[in-house]
C-alpha cells in the first residue's frame, strides 16, 4: 500500500500498488471460519487507526473471491470488467463463441503456415523489446511503459510462475509476440506487441488464440486478457 498525507490535517489515506492488491490467504477466502474474519477486521482496523488513516483503496482480484473477506468492511463497489477466457470449456465451444468474422481471421492466419515458438534464446527476447517499443511509440505510450530488456529478462526466469515469451515468425520475420504471466491457475496476457510490417493481418489474433491452447496444454483454468 501507498501512505499519502491529506493536505491540512494530521490524517492520511491509502491505496494499493499498480494491479490487483488486497488480502491474501493459504485457505480460499469464502471458506475462511467466521472466527478468523471477525480477527481479521479488528486488527485490520487497529492498524487503520493507529496509521492515523481514514480510508484505503484496494483492486480486488478477480478470481481470489476476496470480497467474502471485506464486504463488512467499508464499501466493495463494482469497476469494470475483466475479460477472460474460461479454459475448463473445449476448444470447440471456446472457438464456437468466437465472433464469426474473427474465427474466420484466425483458421486463415493458421492456413498461412506461420511458426509459433516460446522464446529460448536472448536475442529473440532483444528483437521482442524492440518490437514492443515500435509499438509504445507508436501509441505515444507514457515513459512508464518502455522497461528496458532486463526486466523483460527478470520476468522470464522468475523462480515461481514460469512465465513465457510467445513469438509468431514469418521465416525468418517476427511478427508479433506476447510475454504471458503464469500462475497455478491462471494464464493472463501481461505484455504483447505486434510489428508495424503485419498489422494489416492482425496476427495477434492467432496469437491470443494459440496462448489459450497452451493454457490448456499447461493445465490452467483461465486465461486472462485483461480489464474491459
Amino acid at each position: 500500500m501507498i501512505k499519502r498525507k491529506i493536505e491540512g490535517s494530521e490524517y492520511f489515506d491509502m491505496t494499493c500498488v499498480y494491479g490487483y492488491s488486497g488480502p491474501l490467504s493459504n485457505i480460499s477466502l469464502e471458506n475462511l471460519p467466521t472466527a478468523i474474519t471477525t480477527k481479521f477486521k479488528v486488527a485490520f482496523t487497529g492498524f487503520m487507526k493507529e496509521e492515523l488513516a481514514i480510508c484505503i483503496f484496494s483492486r480486488l482480484h478477480p478470481f481470489l473471491n476476496q470480497h467474502h473477506l471485506l464486504e463488512n468492511i467499508g464499501g466493495i463497489k463494482d469497476n469494470g470488467t475483466t475479460l477472460y477466457v474460461d479454459l475448463s470449456m473445449s476448444e470447440e465451444e471456446q472457438r464456437n463463441g468466437y465472433d464469426k468474422r474473427l474465427g474466420r481471421q484466425i483458421r486463415s492466419l493458421r492456413k498461412m503456415g506461420f511458426v509459433i515458438k516460446e522464446a529460448d534464446t536472448i536475442q529473440e527476447i532483444e528483437h521482442f523489446a524492440e518490437m514492443y517499443y515500435k509499438n509504445m511509440d507508436r501509441l505515444h505510450a507514457s515513459s512508464n511503459y518502455y522497461f528496458d530488456v532486463q526486466h523483460f529478462i527478470n520476468l522470464l526466469n522468475e523462480e515461481y510462475m514460469k512465465n513465457k515469451l510467445i513469438l509468431i515468425y514469418n521465416g525468418p520475420n517476427l511478427m508479433c509476440g506476447a510475454l504471458i504471466l503464469l500462475s497455478d491457475n491462471i494464464v493472463r496476457n501481461h505484455l504483447s506487441a505486434t510489428s508495424p510490417d503485419y498489422l494489416s493481418i492482425s496476427p495477434s489474433k492467432l496469437l491470443t488464440d494459440e496462448i489459450s491452447m497452451i493454457g490448456r496444454r499447461l493445465g490452467k483454468r483461465s486465461f486472462t486478457l485483461g480489464a474491459a
